[in-house]
């Protein structure tokens, strides 16, 4: 199950990262590049909770977070195969409460700090005329960075909810 689970991350992240590279190889800055970096890294700065888009799970489930569930690391799919090998498998446990609140907070922050560099690509991208790849980049961005981002949180308010 791990391989498969690192199989999907795998292949989520070479997807949105293929686009980022592809853009960095054909207009390289050093200096823009770099500014990007650490400004994206500046994120950590910030408390997550300024970043919540909504308390209410159903803003996440009318924009569609529980289908991008099912197609993550870690996901419904995966834990579904989980449980039919193990019927005594379950996520949830007192004793991992705290372990998944700190991973999703974790998960939250690199996609964060990603979709932060990733607008500031797709912003070179635009301003060098490359606009097939700002769009591409904006596309990964939503797919690679956004759901994530709102999957973490929706993941945090069910756990809050089980408190």
């Amino acid at each position: 199950m791990r391989f498969l689970n690192q199989l999907i991350n795998l292949f989520w992240t070479s997807l949105a990262f293929s686009v980022i590279i592809i853009h960095w190889y054909k207009n390289w800055n050093s200096l823009y590049f770099t500014s990007s970096i650490i400004i994206s890294f500046l994120i950590v700065f910030f408390p997550l909770h300024y970043f919540q888009l909504s308390s209410n799970r159903n803003f996440y489930e009318r924009l569609g977070v529980r289908i991008a569930g099912r197609l993550v690391q870690d996901g419904t799919l995966i834990n579904r195969l989980r449980r039919h090998r193990n019927s005594a498998f379950r996520i949830i446990k007192k004793d991992n409460f705290v372990k998944l609140i700190r991973t999703s907070l974790i998960n939250e922050l690199y996609h964060l700090i990603c979709f932060v560099f990733f607008i500031l690509t797709s912003i070179h991208a635009i301003i060098t005329h490359y606009y097939l790849l700002a769009f591409l980049t904006i596309v990964s961005n939503v797919v690679y960075n956004l759901y994530p981002i709102m999957l973490q949180q929706y993941i945090r308010l069910r756990l809050a909810g089980l408190k």
